[in-house]
């Protein structure tokens, strides 16, 4: 299951969502708990910067559809790119290619 790239709502007074309820993607950016982590911290940073409850959960929101939509859509190329019909050789590319360049470090 994933939600849409680059969903949004409108802010409501009284209720956010933070971690996958917020941004439900598939799991092939492995960025499902760091984005979580992250939204708790951009909405402890909107406290800490605004004092209206709408103008703290309007600032998170913004912040966080942004960041989310960024690794939502890595998520998906790299959910197409591993179940394409040569993913399997362009995933061992990749891990090829990565380990010459570490060490080539």
């Amino acid at each position: 299951y994933q939600f849409p790239i680059g969903l949004k709502w409108i802010t409501q007074p009284n209720i956010t969502l933070i971690g996958d309820a917020a941004h439900l993607m598939s799991p092939f950016a492995g960025e499902g708990v760091n984005m979580a982590l992250y939204d708790a911290y951009l909405l402890a940073q909107s406290f800490k910067n605004k004092e209206n409850v709408i103008d703290i959960l309007k600032a998170y929101e913004k912040k966080m559809f942004e960041v989310s939509e960024v690794h939502a859509q890595a998520s998906q190329d790299n959910l197409e790119l591993m179940f394409s019909n040569d993913g399997a050789e362009k995933m061992a590319n990749f891990f090829i290619d990565m380990e010459a360049q570490l060490s080539e470090s």
